[in-house]
């Protein structure tokens, strides 16, 4: 059932959970890494998504363990407190990895 029928069905006037479900490996991330790493600005089509997951990259770019994966973490709880709509997700967005090796969806806690 998508949501749009959800919403019809159920009358539903909002989701009941979001998933947020970034790969570590795109395009947007590796360029906000770089981006954080040396300075340099982005241009072009990736600019916005990079200024969307810098602050997540700069939190966590002398975190112990994995960057990439840290900046995915904390990008995404940071999607979750963001307001969409003219109010916060308030908890409806769960975060979620997914992996590009084995297509298995991990789901975060939080």
């Amino acid at each position: 059932m998508t949501l749009q029928s959800r919403r019809a069905v159920l009358g539903m006037t909002a989701a009941a959970m979001i998933v947020a479900l970034p790969s570590a490996r795109t395009a947007a991330v590796s360029a906000a890494l770089e981006h954080v790493r040396t300075g340099r600005p982005v241009t072009g089509h990736l600019a916005r998504r990079v200024d969307d997951i810098a602050p997540s990259a700069r939190e966590t770019k002398d975190l112990p363990g994995d960057w990439v994966e840290n900046t995915v973490r904390t990008h995404v709880t940071r999607l979750r407190r963001t307001p969409a709509g003219g109010r916060a997700f308030e908890g409806a967005a769960v975060p979620a990895h997914a992996s590009l090796d084995t297509g298995k969806v991990r789901f975060d806690r939080i």
